[in-house]
C-alpha cells in the first residue's frame, strides 16, 4: 500500500518493518524511507522512542522524543503551534502527564502519528500500534485530536520529501 500523494509529495511504502511496530518506530521508519535516509545509528534510533527512566516513568526531557528527533534529523523544519494546510507533520500527543511533565505508562497514554493537513481542522492520519498494526485514517478532525490529547500535542512541520 502507498501513502497518499499530497501537494505533489510522494511518500515511501507504508508497511512497517515489523508487524508489531509501535507508533514511534512506525513514524521513524516511514520518514527514513520517505526521505531516502540510511537507517539511523543506534543512538539516533533511541531518540525517536519514548524510553522509561530508572523510576519507571518517562522523564520530562524524553516525553517529546519523536518530534525532537525529527528536528535533529533535519526531517522537520520546526515545531509549530498547529498543522499548516497542505503540509505533512509529525505529531505527538499525550492524554495526560504528571504535574512535573513526566509520563507514567501505568496511567498516562501518548501517541505519535503523521498528519497531512487538508485544511485548518481536517486531515489524514497515518499511524501504527502494536495491537492493530499500521493504518490510514481518512478525514480526521484536528479539534477532536486536541480534545483527545488534552495534556498537549507537539507538532513538527516536515520538509517536503525528495521527488522520486
Amino acid at each position: 500500500m502507498r501513502l497518499p500523494r499530497a501537494a505533489g509529495e510522494v511518500y515511501a511504502e507504508m508497511r512497517p518493518r515489523t508487524s508489531d511496530a509501535d507508533c514511534c518506530v512506525y513514524a521513524r521508519d516511514v520518514l527514513v524511507r520517505a526521505y531516502g535516509l540510511p537507517d539511523p545509528a543506534p543512538e539516533m534510533q533511541a531518540l525517536w522512542c519514548v524510553h522509561l527512566g530508572d523510576d519507571g516513568t518517562v522523564p520530562a526531557s524524553r516525553v517529546w522524543g519523536p518530534t525532537q528527533a525529527a528536528i535533529e534529523s533535519d526531517i522537520a523544519v520546526a515545531l509549530v503551534g498547529e498543522p499548516l494546510p497542505g503540509r505533512w507533520h509529525l505529531c505527538q500527543g499525550w492524554r495526560s502527564l504528571r504535574a512535573d511533565g513526566r509520563a507514567d505508562p501505568r496511567h498516562d497514554q501518548g501517541h505519535t502519528w503523521l498528519w497531512y493537513a487538508a485544511s485548518d481542522d481536517i486531515g489524514v492520519v497515518l499511524d501504527s500500534a502494536r495491537d492493530r498494526g499500521a493504518r490510514v485514517e481518512g478525514w480526521q478532525s484536528w479539534s477532536r485530536r486536541l480534545d483527545t490529547y488534552a495534556a498537549g500535542i507537539r507538532v513538527a512541520l516536515l520538509r517536503a520529501p525528495p521527488k522520486s
